[in-house]
């Protein structure tokens, strides 16, 4: 009964007045897709690569060259997808959370959001371009 009471004061931490379940729900939604896609896409790649006794790089393949490795069958085009992928994945959900806290009208909550998506990208982007 305490852990019930422990998860219920948890999932009431944000005070907006008014019922942030289906926020959360959509961003369950969002991290478990982009899990099942970026385990999926490493699975296929790891595979293709074992198949063709092909060596992985210790590097992924440079952004502009993911297509045409792709379509060249290059299995590390497809891990280096698989990373894009595990990235992509807490943008779309900070994404999410915006847009769920801005259609509630709690322009606090959407903003706070869209500064941790300002420091996501700044990450994403200070390690691409190093």
């Amino acid at each position: 009964m305490s852990t019930q009471l422990h998860d219920n004061s948890a999932a009431e931490s944000i005070n907006t007045g008014q019922d942030t379940t289906p926020i959360r729900k959509e961003v369950a939604v969002v991290l478990e897709w982009g899990f099942r896609i970026s385990a999926t896409l490493l699975g296929i790649g790891l595979l293709l690569a074992a198949l063709q006794d092909a060596p992985l790089g210790e590097k992924a393949v440079r952004f502009g060259d993911i297509m045409p490795d792709l379509l060249d069958g290059q299995a590390t085009a497809i891990v280096s997808l698989a990373i894009l992928a595990m990235i992509a994945t807490p943008v779309v959900a900070v994404l999410t959370v915006a847009r769920g806290f801005r259609r509630l009208g709690d322009r606090r909550y959407a903003l706070t959001s869209f500064i941790v998506l300002l420091v996501l990208v700044a990450a994403i982007a200070s390690s691409l371009l190093r």
